[in-house]
């Protein structure tokens, strides 16, 4: 199975699309996208689709404003896609989103998550 990329070949596809919702404190940029696979699907004669196949990295920018507080945060979104295989494509499905993580005070030592994604990001900013 695939999802069809953030911005998918055809118009009639739909798109992988991750919406959060930022909270006071918090401002979050556009989600940023990997480069999607080109991929022939036997369904669309002639044309290869953009395509996000296996394990990908949905990329976020976010900034935290000095009202944050101190202390464990959530924040809340939905992802939506479309899982298709080469025949066949299952129906749409949102599914809730949560991205916890830990708010220090300035100057506090911080805790490397995941160092490696931040090393060599596999998305751009647009």
């Amino acid at each position: 199975y695939h999802v069809n990329a953030h911005i998918p070949s055809e118009k009639y596809l739909i798109p992988t699309d991750l919406k959060l919702t930022p909270f006071k404190g918090l401002t979050v940029e556009p989600a940023l996208y990997p480069t999607p696979i080109q991929k022939a699907m036997e369904f669309v004669e002639g044309k290869k689709l953009a395509l996000y196949e296996g394990k990908f990295v949905i990329g976020l920018i976010a900034r935290a404003g000095k009202d944050l507080p101190v202390g464990r945060q959530t924040l809340k979104g939905t992802l939506r896609y479309q899982a298709c295989n080469d025949q066949v494509c299952l129906p749409p499905d949102d599914i809730p989103v949560e991205i916890v993580f830990d708010v220090i005070t300035p100057g506090q030592p911080s805790r490397p998550v995941n160092a490696s994604l931040f090393a060599q990001p596999p998305f751009k900013k647009q």
